[in-house]
């Protein structure tokens, strides 16, 4: 299962921190913005866990958005256009 998760931050630390632990599940593809891959619903659980420990639920905000390995293969992917310096 394919998961999408994004984060809003406030503290570097804890960023780094959030940031480390979702390498180790997959691409980052955003600043804040992982696609991260979980076995099964209690690996998925487990992440949930660990994101939970790593922030400051007063201060900063975690969205975990479960979806399907097709829906994200489906996905658009818009990039700015590359500017080459002159």
């Amino acid at each position: 299962m394919i998961v999408i998760v994004a984060y809003d931050i406030t503290d570097d630390g804890r960023r780094e921190d959030v940031a480390q632990l979702l390498s180790g599940y997959g691409p980052r593809v955003q600043l804040s913005v992982f696609e991260c891959e979980v076995a099964s619903t209690d690996e998925l659980r487990s992440l949930r866990a660990q994101l939970r420990e790593r922030i400051d639920p007063l201060e900063d905000q975690v969205r975990v958005y479960p979806t399907t390995t097709p829906d994200v293969r489906r996905a658009l992917h818009h990039r700015r256009p590359h500017c080459r310096g002159t």
